[in-house]
C-alpha cells in the first residue's frame, strides 16, 4: 500500500517512492504542475538510459467542462520531459506542438491525445497520439520528428486508437490500436520502418467489445515477452472497473491470441481503476488510480495500492498451456 502525499493528488506532479523505507517525495515541474491545462498521465522507465520519460500532455482531449466527450477537443499544450531519477533533474523538456501543427496542416485534420511513450535500445522515444494515430520520434538529444502519419483511409481523428505501446528486446515497436482492434507492429531494425503490420488477435470473445482499448501495455520479461498485458479501463462488460486483458504470441508478435482477463476488483482499492501494470523483481503489479467521476470530480483517497497480480497471470497461462507448458522465466 502506497500512502499518497496530498500535495501530489490531481495536480500534475509525480511521486518518488522507496519501497524499502516507505519514504516518498513529491516532484513538481515548473509551469506544468498545478496547471489545469496539462495532464501528466504517462511515465515510462527506459532501461537503456536508466531515465524516465514523462508525458505532460493536454487535458482537454481526455476531459474538459465544455466538451466532456473524450477525443473531441484536441487542443492544449503537449510536452515530453526526459528526467533523471538518479540526479533528480530534468535532462531536457520539449514542446511538440509546433511539429503537431505542421502535421495537422499537411493532413488537414487535428491529431492529439498524447498519453504515453516507448523507448528503443538507442534511447529514442516514440510518442504517439491516441486520436489520429500519429507517432513522433524524439532522439536522445530531444529533437522531435515525424515517424508515422497514417494514410487518409486509415485516419480516425476523433476515435480512440493507439493506446498501449512497448519496444521489445527484438527492437519491435508494438502498439495496440482500438480503431482496428489489432496490434500494430513496426520493425525498428528496418532502415525505414514507415508502415506497420496490423494483426487482430484470435479468440477475442464476442462479449468483449473494447478489445485492444488499452490504456497501457507491457510485455513482461518474466514471460520472455510472449505475453502482453493490456490495462483496459474502458470495459464495462467484463468488470465494472475495467480489466487487465492478456494476449499471448509465440512467434515474435507476428500473430497473437487473447488468453483471458483479470477483473479489476481489488479488495485493497474498492472503487479504483487500473490504468497500468508494471514489472519489478520478477513480479507483475497493477497500479490503481482514482479516476474522475462523470462530472470531473476525483474520488478522495489517501492511498494508492500496488496490487500483485503475478499469480493471476500465471493462472491464465496454466489454463492455456498446463503447468508443464508455462513460459515463465525462472
Amino acid at each position: 500500500m502506497l500512502n499518497v502525499n496530498p500535495r501530489s493528488l490531481n495536480n500534475n506532479s509525480i511521486v518518488e517512492f522507496d519501497p524499502y523505507t516507505s519514504a516518498s517525495k513529491v516532484i513538481e515541474f515548473p509551469g506544468i504542475s498545478h496547471n489545469k491545462e496539462y495532464f501528466i498521465c504517462g511515465i515510462d522507465y527506459s532501461p537503456s538510459t536508466e531515465t524516465l520519460f514523462i508525458s505532460a500532455n493536454a487535458r482537454a482531449p481526455w476531459w474538459n467542462e465544455d466538451e466532456p466527450q473524450m477525443g473531441m477537443n484536441l487542443t492544449g499544450p503537449n510536452r515530453l520531459i526526459h528526467y533523471s531519477p538518479l540526479n533528480h533533474s530534468i535532462i531536457w523538456e520539449i514542446d511538440v506542438n509546433p511539429l503537431i501543427s505542421e502535421i495537422e496542416q499537411d493532413i488537414g485534420a487535428p491529431t492529439g491525445g498524447f498519453q504515453d511513450e516507448a523507448e528503443d535500445k538507442d534511447g529514442n522515444a516514440y510518442y504517439p497520439t491516441s486520436f489520429g494515430n500519429v507517432i513522433l520520434k524524439v532522439d536522445p538529444n530531444g529533437q522531435a520528428s515525424k515517424f508515422y502519419v497514417p494514410k487518409p483511409d486509415k485516419r480516425k481523428t476523433h476515435s480512440y486508437g493507439w493506446g498501449g505501446y512497448v519496444v521489445t528486446e527484438d527492437n519491435l515497436l508494438v502498439l495496440s490500436d482500438a480503431v482496428t482492434q489489432s496490434f500494430a507492429l513496426f520493425n525498428l531494425t528496418s532502415p525505414s520502418p514507415s508502415e506497420p503490420t496490423f494483426f487482430r488477435p484470435s479468440n477475442i470473445p464476442d462479449k468483449y467489445p473494447t478489445a485492444l482499448y488499452c490504456d497501457s501495455l507491457i510485455t513482461p520479461k518474466r514471460f520472455k515477452e510472449t505475453v502482453a498485458l493490456c490495462a483496459d479501463v474502458f470495459d464495462q462488460t467484463l468488470s465494472p472497473h475495467g480489466i487487465i486483458a492478456a494476449y499471448y504470441s509465440g512467434d515474435g508478435w507476428k500473430t497473437s491470441e487473447y488468453i483471458g482477463a483479470i477483473p479489476v476488483a481489488f479488495e485493497q482499492a474498492p472503487g479504483a481503476w487500473s490504468t497500468a501494470t508494471f514489472e519489478a523483481e520478477g513480479s507483475i503489479y497493477a497500479l490503481t488510480s482514482a479516476l474522475p467521476y462523470e462530472k470531473g470530480g476525483f474520488p478522495q483517497t489517501d492511498s494508492t495500492p500496488l496490487v500483485d497480480i503475478t499469480g493471476s497471470v500465471d493462472e491464465l497461462l496454466e489454463k492455456k498451456f498446463g503447468v508443464e507448458g508455462l513460459v515463465v522465466e525462472l
